[in-house]
């Protein structure tokens, strides 16, 4: 059965949180085109799955749980957006929130027919952390 690109994208998308979940950095950036650039809030970009990796590695030190929800989608054969909010938390401290807010995720049908994330814009809702 070929599956539809949302469906794709929706086990995409589960399979990347899923290894956010685990701490598994590799396996998150692999959810990335080799040539991805991310927009993270107050950061400079980060470009390419080699970079993206490492914020990874810095960032799933901490036991993570997300949740993505998606409010639009704009699509063509080969690249969607997906402009939705997001959620992330941590278990281990009672399910803290650590970040929530809105983002937009450019996937792309690459040439293995996966979607992979090519642009990924994120800008936290909560206040600044002082410094």
């Amino acid at each position: 059965m070929v599956m539809s690109p949302q469906e794709c994208i929706l086990r995409a998308e589960e399979g990347y949180l899923n290894a956010a979940r685990k701490g598994d950095a590799i396996l998150a950036s692999s959810y990335f085109t080799d040539d991805a650039v991310c927009y993270p809030s107050n950061s400079a970009p980060l470009s390419g799955r080699a970079e993206i990796e490492r914020i990874h590695m810095h960032e799933f030190k901490e036991n993570i749980d997300a949740k993505w929800r998606t409010s639009k989608t704009l699509e063509t054969p080969d690249e969607t957006l997906v402009i939705g909010t997001y959620e992330i938390w941590n278990p281990k401290h009672g399910n803290a929130m650590v970040d929530k807010g809105n983002q937009m995720i450019v996937w792309k049908r690459c040439s293995d027919n996966e979607w992979r994330i090519h642009r990924y814009m994120w800008v936290s809702s909560l206040p600044r952390k002082s410094s």
